[in-house]
């Protein structure tokens, strides 16, 4: 820690930049790897901000910018995110792992809490990605366009299945 002059030898004043443990849970989130830059101020932590490699749950990874908030009890800020496993979302529907394809969340009290971007997805004979332009909490509710393919060769009118 980098200690500011102080008039009494009692009150600590100054900043420090710190590593994140891996392994550490910070809510919903579990921290792979990270720094924080911290500033204290009469022995108080005054602020705290930092950057940090994250997966949360079976379902999400990414990078974090964040602001820690009551003596790091929770995080918020802007995440860019992936999904790390394909997640069936209904009626056949299902969004497919990408870390290449990311997306920005919004976290709050230490859990992704909204997001939007592009997602890639699957029906069927067919295949694409989808560009959510809303912020959404839920992502059995996305809506939004984005080009298809057919997965592979099919007949028109063939109705033998996917």
């Amino acid at each position: 820690m980098n200690l500011a002059k102080s008039e009494n030898w009692e009150q600590l004043y100054g900043n420090a930049k710190a590593k994140l443990r891996a392994g550490v849970p910070a809510g919903e989130l579990n921290v792979l790897e990270g720094s924080v830059d911290i500033d204290v101020q009469a022995n108080r932590l005054k602020s705290a901000q930092g950057n940090m490699k994250f997966e949360s749950g079976d379902n999400f990874g990414g990078t974090l910018a964040f602001d820690a908030r009551d003596n790091f009890a929770t995080l918020e800020g802007t995440a860019a995110a992936w999904l790390r496993s394909g997640l069936d979302i209904g009626a056949g529907l299902s969004l497919k792992a990408n870390p290449e394809q990311q997306f920005t969340a919004k976290v709050q009290n230490s859990a992704i809490d909204q997001f939007k971007g592009s997602m890639d997805w699957e029906y069927s004979k067919f295949k694409g990605t989808v560009n959510v332009t809303d912020w959404t909490s839920e992502l059995n509710q996305i809506s939004g366009k984005g080009p298809a393919d057919a997965k592979a060769r099919f007949r028109i009118g063939e109705s033998n299945g996917s």
